[in-house]
């Protein structure tokens, strides 16, 4: 998304965000009923937190709020909701950067912990996101971080010396 705000949508006239918004205040509002977030005595949740707070903290915070223009606040994220959770394995995966733009020109990039987390624990912090700060999303499986970590041929974790 950050590549399509800083080669496009930066660049939007006011009456084309005005006709955006119009649009957008027309379509219906999704009628999706919220699973309830999995508990914190889950094994997987636990896993979960404990790689959140060793490698995610310093920049989202305990509380998941993030850092404003740096990073993405998780709390009641509709991004970490979706029932394919792609976007969220890619991103601790992969790594990702913020959206440069005029009002923006440095943005807020996130490393890739492909080479740090293993598949079971990117899927516990992926469903620890998906399961704090007001978010209730499906458990991920490692099986899912698997197949996605080979789908961008990343390697796997780097063994322990």
């Amino acid at each position: 998304m950050a590549e399509a705000v800083t080669n496009s949508t930066q660049h939007l006239t006011d009456a084309d965000l005005r006709a955006i918004a119009v649009y957008l205040k027309q379509v219906p509002a999704s009628t999706t009923t919220l699973p309830q977030p999995l508990s914190m005595g889950n094994a997987q949740m636990k896993m979960g937190e404990n790689v959140y707070s060793a490698n995610c903290t310093a920049c989202h915070n305990s509380d998941g709020k993030g850092i404003p223009n740096l990073a993405a606040s998780l709390e009641n994220n509709p991004g970490l909701l979706a029932d394919d959770a792609s976007s969220i394995i890619t991103t601790v995966l992969q790594g990702g950067r913020g959206a440069v733009t005029a009002g923006n020109p440095t943005s807020g990039a996130m490393p890739s912990f492909a080479w740090k987390l293993s598949d079971e624990q990117v899927a516990a912090v992926a469903t620890y996101l998906r399961n704090s700060w007001g978010n209730a999303a499906k458990p991920m499986a490692s099986d899912e971080v698997a197949d996605k970590r080979a789908l961008l041929r990343l390697p796997p974790q780097m063994a322990a010396h």
